[in-house]
């Protein structure tokens, strides 16, 4: 072999990434790489099925990871920076996706392709977004606005083509979680830094469907806080925050989520 060849010969081995399998303390990238994650929600229905969001587009996996295609058909801009995945619990293979820029898609071929459903105005974002199980169209967003620094829950009826504010719900909204046993229980996470003219509670609760809201009063050593953005793992530690008797918690992160 030629001094050239071997030369190119190296070239090669050093330009393939080397991947081991992870032990333990030890991770492995698969990834799809270039730009930073934003979002990674698995697929209830099919675990093997990852979607992932990222500044460089929309990504979707079919075999736990292992492999990565972009899938972009139908976004207006690849740039998803806050970008937010919610899975349509009544349609097997059904996402919705907020792209950061206040616009609302829909894909119902897992994320295969996406029809915009519609747009907010400039300045307004979107925290989280939630289907509701046995209700299809229905979808809960905590949506924030820059330009007023206030927001709220808001509610859709017809799979996020509209959207309308849900009055009491907390201003500062930055997640919403559903009871999985009962839909009409809504839990809100409000971003707050306990400063003057800011919520002073980081939880509120509806027992209507979001009809009606109310602070929840916070467990004396239950571990939750009034942190920025404070979000204590879900609705079953929730909950817990409001009776810490009933599931030990773990120490919220102070870092916005």
């Amino acid at each position: 072999m030629s001094t050239r060849a071997k030369i190119l010969a190296a070239w090669l081995v050093l330009s393939i990434p080397l991947y081991g399998v992870a032990g333990p303390g030890a991770w492995t990238g698969l990834g799809p790489f270039g730009g930073q994650t934003r979002g990674l929600t698995t697929d209830p229905a099919v675990p093997s099925r990852l979607y992932l969001v990222s500044d460089n587009g929309f990504y979707r996996s079919v075999d736990g990871g292992a492999s990565w295609q972009a899938s972009n058909t139908g976004l207006l801009s690849k740039r998803l920076y806050g970008a937010q995945i919610a899975i349509d619990p009544n349609l097997s293979g059904g996402l919705w996706l907020s792209d950061g820029n206040g616009r609302i898609y829909y894909s119902s071929n897992a994320g295969t392709d996406w029809t915009q459903r519609s747009t907010i105005p400039d300045g307004q974002f979107f925290n989280a977004l939630r289907g509701v199980s046995g209700t299809p169209g229905l979808l809960y967003a905590a949506l924030f606005d820059e330009g007023s620094i206030s927001g709220g829950v808001y509610k859709s009826t017809d799979g996020g083509s509209s959207f309308s504010l849900l009055p009491g719900s907390p201003q500062y909204a930055g997640s919403i979680d559903i009871d999985p046993t009962n839909p009409q229980h809504l839990i809100a996470g409000a971003m707050t830094r306990c400063e003057p003219g800011e919520p002073t509670s980081p939880m509120y609760r509806s027992v209507d469907a979001g009809l009606t809201w109310n602070a929840v009063t916070l467990g004396v050593g239950a571990g939750c806080q009034c942190h920025y953005r404070p979000m204590c793992c879900g609705w079953a530690a929730t909950l817990a925050c409001a009776n810490p008797s009933t599931v030990a918690l773990p120490k919220p992160r102070t870092a916005m989520v």
